[in-house]
């Protein structure tokens, strides 16, 4: 007999497996992978990035502006949020056809296209003041010049890079899907410190002052020190951590796969709630206003009290939720991977559904 639980870890491990290989079908055209939305804004229009398109939303409506391309690419998909500029003008996102495209945010038309990589873009791009940085699945992390999209240096890693940089200062801390966390100097592309966690790392940290903080598939949630790549403090967690923790009011939440909703003490780890949801947890949670906001793979959409993880209110709908919720404009947004409806705007307060977006086919 299969555990149920399992069986659900088995099917999204399928998934992602799809998702990092192109296959050739008897047509001979080749087939994308599969991916989940990704999320982001300028604070008044929503892009999402899922499967062939980026489509702008307008948030007060839930109407698309834009799409690109204007029609399906079958040999491009695009499984991370896109990147937004400083000012808001620019985006910039990464497919499985190995480009990297920068689009004006306002029409959604190309700027630049820019293939510098030898395979999929799985993680979002970062901006890092004058360049884009870029991870890869060719374990390569490049830097391009984000007004042309020419590249300016590239620094090869261990292993494929499934996540997005952290960046502060001019330090990048890269998750290397294959154990390890390096810390890389941005002036002199250089390592600064460069450490073996023992588990794979889809996600991107989330930094604090004092603190990094990261997931993986073996042991669990870890606190390293931002300055020397030392273990300041460990959790072991039931299942595995797919994305960044959340850090509010000095607790760290996150999910695992197995659905459990975990709140630690910033400070030393210790565990200060845990509950478990309906579905496994691949995103990230969101904190709003002393309450969290969580979505399982069983289409559950959740609010809980940050303080002690009680009940706020919870939406069921049809849809796998597998993407980082996101707030603009007052309103919580999240992306459903399967059926008909991409987007839905939420209220915070009760989760009740201000509109949905349905993507013309």
């Amino acid at each position: 007999m299969i555990h149920p639980r399992r069986a659900s870890r088995s099917m999204l491990l399928a998934v992602l497996l799809l998702a990092a290989l192109a296959l050739t079908g008897c047509s001979g055209n080749v087939l994308t992978g599969v991916s989940w939305p990704g999320l982001a804004s300028n604070g008044t229009t929503v892009y999402v990035a899922f499967n062939s398109f980026l489509h702008a939303i307008d948030s007060s409506t839930g109407r698309e502006l834009w799409r690109f391309p204007a029609e399906a690419d079958r040999k491009l998909t695009m499984f991370a949020a896109p990147a937004v500029s400083e000012d808001g003008a620019t985006l910039y996102v990464g497919g499985y056809d190995n480009h990297v495209y920068a689009l004006d945010a306002a029409r959604g038309t190309l700027v630049w296209d820019s293939a510098v990589a030898t395979d999929r873009i799985i993680g979002s791009p970062v901006v890092y003041g004058d360049l884009l940085l870029v991870p890869s699945s060719d374990d390569f992390l490049y830097a391009l010049n984000r007004a042309t999209g020419s590249p300016t240096w590239s620094y090869e890693t261990a292993s494929e890079l499934w996540a997005a940089p952290a960046v502060e200062g001019d330090i990048a801390y890269q998750a290397i899907l294959r154990h390890e966390l390096l810390a890389l100097d941005l002036q002199t592309q250089g390592p600064v410190w460069q450490v073996d966690l023992g588990g794979a790392m889809a996600g991107p940290p989330t930094l604090t002052d004092d603190h990094l903080l990261i997931g993986n598939f073996v042991n669990g949630m870890r606190a390293i020190s931002k300055d020397s790549g030392r273990d300041l403090w460990s959790h072991q967690a039931d299942g595995w951590i797919w994305s960044s923790p959340l850090v509010s009011q000095d607790r760290v939440v996150f999910g695992d796969d197995q659905g459990w909703l975990t709140a630690l003490d910033l400070a030393d780890g210790r565990e200060i709630w845990r509950t478990q949801l309906n579905g496994g947890i691949t995103a990230s949670p969101l904190a709003i206003d002393g309450q969290v906001f969580a979505v399982t793979r069983a289409g559950q959409a959740y609010a809980r009290s940050l303080a002690d993880g009680s009940p706020v209110w919870q939406q069921t709908f049809e849809e796998e939720l597998n993407s980082t919720p996101i707030l603009v404009d007052g309103k919580l947004i999240i992306a459903s991977m399967t059926g008909d409806t991409l987007l839905r705007a939420l209220d915070p307060k009760s989760g009740l559904v201000i509109w949905s977006f349905i993507p013309q086919k």
